[in-house]
């Protein structure tokens, strides 16, 4: 497998984002657009079942400093894992509204809980 990547940008391309040298840049608040950004790509673009294929915040060396993008990681060696990672560049959402509400993850259950399968109490 050649893991490779795609950059996809910190947000979607028609929002406004922290830009790296500006005098208003603040770091923790560009992280948090790309983590954003990764949520909602996350949500948009899974991979097929058996692809290969997520999302991360990378980081990138400029000339003002450190700037971060999410990317599409894939395997370059799989065809399908290429095209999911195509597909996605492709189909980019232009603001945050070109998308689905996102959901809000689930919760894994503590030690401790319980719970309810097959009509069964199991305790985690």
């Amino acid at each position: 497998m050649t893991s490779d990547y795609l950059t996809l940008g910190p947000v979607p391309f028609e929002e406004e984002c922290q830009g790296v040298g500006m005098p208003t840049y603040d770091l923790s608040a560009a992280l948090a657009e790309c983590k954003r950004y990764r949520r909602l790509l996350e949500e948009l673009f899974p991979p097929p079942e058996g692809v290969y294929g997520f999302f991360k915040t990378k980081a990138f060396p400029h000339d003002f400093g450190t700037y971060h993008e999410v990317c599409a990681i894939f395997d370059a060696d799989d065809e399908a894992s290429c095209a999911w990672a195509c597909d996605v560049e492709n189909s980019l959402p232009a603001t945050w509204d070109d998308r689905p509400a996102l959901k809000p993850r689930r919760q894994e259950p503590t030690e401790g809980w319980i719970v309810t399968v097959d009509a069964e109490a199991h305790v985690v």
